[in-house]
């Protein structure tokens, strides 16, 4: 059964709705705001609560008094205000407001009964027991109460909604929602606690619900626009009271959440709060852990500006029975033996001079056994004595070893490669101790080296020489820089952290965890059902799968786009992070997925086990498809995805970095991460390169290995191409693509 929502006021290109949820006599810019509170609910198959009519007017009362919001500003649903038409206008009416300008704050507030369903088969993108969630408002009616039903609101419509607004205003967006989705039914609830979930009717929720809806909040984007900007959790910022799998509680008639929340908000100003600050400073909240997800997680709330970075700083600890100091960062947070960190108070993080230097002695995958250098004994543990953990932390102030990049110098017309100029140049600027390059060596032979150096007309180019990236036919020249100290040692520090970055690895005897993690690259298209509105749909796989034998290898098509999926098979919950290193610029590192933040509160497992899936650039994860080109001039090029996963929360993408989670620190026998590299070729299609260059028949690139599946699919990809008949078939033969004949004159 088709199940379509009754009258509600849509906009189509081009048209207006007539009306406005919010008043329209006000034009100064500033903070807009949709809250919602339902308490009392139509269906007598609910339970009433009591906190969230209250918190929507916590909230209101804190806009209008603290932040000076204007009421006209503030659209405020309570109770049968709240109903399903209501809600969705509210949204459409933010998108469609004309005194809100692009990129002004928007607020968007939910308190009240929340509920999940298990997807249909076909929603590939949420993955493997990840569940459809869903706002319930006032008015939801089953089809076995009435006639005609009153669906929830499904997240994917909330997304469609969220994305037209987004597109308009821009994404200063952010949502809060105190309600929870695990479908726990809350019949039963009396008393002083009361839990804001309920078990919805699944008939009613077909795979068609609201298409019209999000079609017609859908709009064309402009052909300069980027598709992507505003797919997923780019869009918004999404604070929600609880984990997937727990339930929202309110206490003696308040929101445990929204009391600790507005307590946040009235405490810290807003323009020294990020959002990735909120988990970490808020309350404790028992039996719930709030989340914070989305990409903007930097800003200072309801503001667009980015907030400086901040030193990573980790907890230091004085462990009495083992008579030891420890740093509650290890292998996985990118400290090896002899790392060097300086010890600050956490409120004096930004000044000059440490308290005192730490080195790295013994290190494990999460905590590291560290010496004092450059301080007294005693005074250090008195320190550690008056300011409990976490007011001391452990700041990285030098690296620690790493493995050597080695550097082949092109050999001159001398007697020795000791009178070298060139040589001569690299030795002493690696002899410098200012520099920290103590891991970068010259190399005796081209086929051990990752560089090779000549300096020419007083210019310093480089070449890679790599075998990883070479063993696929590829070649690169780095753009020439200067010969001067300077220059080339910025150049190397970035090459050395590239690869240290790129080969790192766990030293844990479980390190075979990596192992146990599939990942799948596939080809997208767009669905068939638009879930996210015309303009950006959700997306689906298509062809098999495009990585074999831990390789990716696919011809560049200028509209193809991509996603990979990620299959855990170990007995461990992982939280996974994805990387794309550029092999043409050592500053090219692209985060693909990294968790989101959750200050001292447990985090979501993204990955879980036995078997449990992640869909990264699907649409419905928050990350956008990825697309992939080449340089004009070149035929193939090289990249390389970094996958790694980890037992317990971390954040790599700042090496080192602090914990996401201030959980559970203390680190167990079953702690562990892992590490996968997967090279990505990506070729330019047969056809365009020998449109382009006639005389490359007979002198084509081999596949990597001749002998493998992956000579087969080549032959495959060429034969299934569609060469311009002059060139003949081309086959693979004594090492080469050859021409073999001609191509009929059909």
């Amino acid at each position: 059964m088709l199940v379509k929502r009754k009258n509600i006021l849509l906009e189509r290109p081009g048209q207006s709705s007539g009306t406005s949820v919010l008043p329209a006599d006000f034009s100064k810019p500033g903070l807009f705001a949709l809250i919602v509170g339902i308490n009392s609910y139509k269906s007598k198959e609910f339970s009433d609560l009591c906190g969230a009519v209250p918190d929507a007017r916590l909230l209101e009362d804190y806009l209008k008094t603290d932040l000076k919001v204007p009421s006209n500003q503030i659209c405020v649903l309570l109770d049968q205000a709240a109903s399903c038409k209501a809600i969705i206008e509210a949204f459409i009416a933010l998108k469609n407001d004309e005194r809100i300008k692009k990129g002004a704050p928007i607020l968007i507030f939910f308190a009240g009964h929340g509920s999940e369903l298990q997807p249909s088969d076909d929603w590939a993108s949420r993955g493997l027991g990840i569940t459809m969630q869903m706002l319930v408002p006032q008015d939801y009616c089953s089809k076995s109460l009435e006639s005609t039903p009153v669906p929830g609101i499904p997240d994917r419509t909330i997304a469609a909604l969220l994305q037209g607004i987004a597109e308009k205003k821009g994404d200063n967006i952010t949502v809060v929602f105190d309600c929870c989705h695990s479908a726990s039914g809350t019949r039963g609830n009396v008393g002083p606690e009361r839990v804001r979930s309920v078990v919805v009717d699944f008939a009613i929720h077909t795979e068609d619900l609201d298409q019209e809806i999000l079609e017609s909040v859908a709009f064309r984007i402009p052909n300069n626009s980027p598709r992507y900007l505003y797919y997923g959790l780019r869009s918004h910022i999404l604070i929600s009271a609880c984990g997937s799998d727990e339930t929202a509680r309110e206490r003696y008639g308040r929101g445990k959440f929204t009391t600790a929340f507005i307590k946040l908000l009235r405490t810290i100003p807003l323009d020294k709060l990020r959002y990735s600050d909120i988990l970490t400073y808020i309350d404790v909240i028992p039996g719930q852990n709030p989340q914070c997800e989305g990409i903007n997680q930097h800003r200072y709330l309801f503001d667009g500006k980015v907030a400086p970075p901040s030193p990573a700083s980790f907890i230091c600890r004085y462990d009495e029975m083992l008579g030891k100091i420890i740093i509650d960062a290890g292998t996985a947070h990118g400290v090896s033996k002899g790392t060097e960190f300086g010890i600050y108070h956490q409120r004096d993080l930004t000044s000059r001079l440490p308290l005192g230097t730490l080195t790295a002695d013994k290190v494990t995958s999460y905590s590291s056994v560290v010496t004092i250098s450059k301080l007294s004994q005693n005074s250090f543990l008195n320190a550690l004595r008056r300011h409990p953990s976490p007011e001391l932390v452990a700041v990285r102030t030098k690296a620690g070893q790493r493995e050597h990049l080695y550097v082949y110098i092109t050999p001159r017309n001398y007697l020795s490669p000791f009178e070298d100029p060139a040589y001569q140049f690299l030795v002493s600027l690696l002899q410098d101790g200012k520099r920290d390059l103590h891991n970068i060596a010259i190399a005796r032979g081209v086929d051990h080296a990752h560089l090779e150096l000549t300096i020419e007309n007083h210019e310093a180019i480089f070449h890679l020489r790599d075998k990883t990236a070479m063993q696929y036919g590829y070649a690169h020249q780095f753009r020439s820089v200067a010969a001067s100290v300077d220059e080339v040692a910025r150049f190397l520090t970035a090459a050395s952290k590239h690869y240290w970055d790129l080969r790192r690895a766990s030293d844990d005897n479980l390190n075979e965890i990596a192992s146990h993690v599939q990942l799948s690259f596939y080809r997208l298209q767009e669905s068939q059902y638009s879930f996210y509105g015309a303009a950006q749909p959700e997306m689906f796989p298509v062809g098999d799968d495009l990585c074999q034998d831990g390789v990716v290898d696919f011809s560049v098509g200028e509209d193809r786009v991509y996603g990979i999926k990620l299959t855990n098979n170990s007995s461990h919950d992982l939280y996974p992070s994805l990387f794309y290193f550029d092999s043409t610029d050592f500053n090219g590192r692209v985060t693909y997925y990294k968790p989101c933040s959750s200050g001292q509160y447990v985090l979501d497992v993204p990955l879980k086990k036995d078997g449990g899936t992640l869909t990264i650039g699907y649409g419905s994860g928050g990350v956008p498809p990825f697309a992939y080109s080449l340089q004009d001039g070149r035929d193939i090029t090289i990249g390389f995805l970094k996958l790694l996963v980890f037992t317990k929360p971390v954040d790599p993408s700042t090496i080192p970095a602090s914990y996401l989670s201030t959980a559970n620190l203390r680190e167990t026998a079953t702690d562990t991460w892992g590490a996968t590299v997967i090279p990505i070729v990506q070729r330019r299609p047969t056809r365009e390169r020998l449109h382009r260059n006639p005389q490359l028949v007979g002198r084509m690139l081999p596949p990597s290995r001749p002998n493998s599946n992956r000579h087969a699919r080549a032959q495959a990809v060429i034969r299934a191409s569609s060469v311009p008949r002059q060139f003949g078939a081309i086959n693979w033969s004594g090492g080469e693509y050859r021409q073999t004949g001609q191509f009929n004159a059909t």
